[in-house]
């Protein structure tokens, strides 16, 4: 078995879509414009090239929902988040980017924007 680097980063970006995680029960996936990463310390930078990219990110539906979220917010093509800034702690994993499934308060934030 393969260890796997461990490689926090604190990532910000604009949500463009969302829809139910296709294997995670409890999790969502974002479609996230990538705008920053800035990896936490004492990890190494894994993350290069990825600014600026359209990315997937699992987010735990319950971080949806603590943002403010109804519940069911997360299904497919919901567009109540679109447009929305999301900061979080995430990895890079081998299915790809995942938040901290429970973060500490100051290291998440998701923020709608008024329509």
């Amino acid at each position: 078995m393969v260890q796997a680097t461990e490689n926090l980063a604190t990532i910000t970006g604009t949500v463009l879509a969302i829809g139910r995680h296709p294997r995670l029960k409890e999790w969502s996936l974002l479609t996230l414009q990538l705008e920053s990463v800035q990896a936490l310390k004492g990890s190494p930078d894994l993350w290069a090239g990825r600014t600026g990219q359209t990315q997937p990110v699992a987010i735990r539906t319950g971080l949806l929902e603590a943002a403010g979220m109804p519940p069911g917010a997360a299904e497919p093509d919901d567009a109540r988040l679109t447009g929305a800034q999301l900061r979080c702690t995430a990895r890079l994993t081998m299915d790809g980017i995942m938040c901290q499934p429970y973060p500490e308060q100051e290291s998440f934030a998701l923020v709608a924007t008024e329509r």
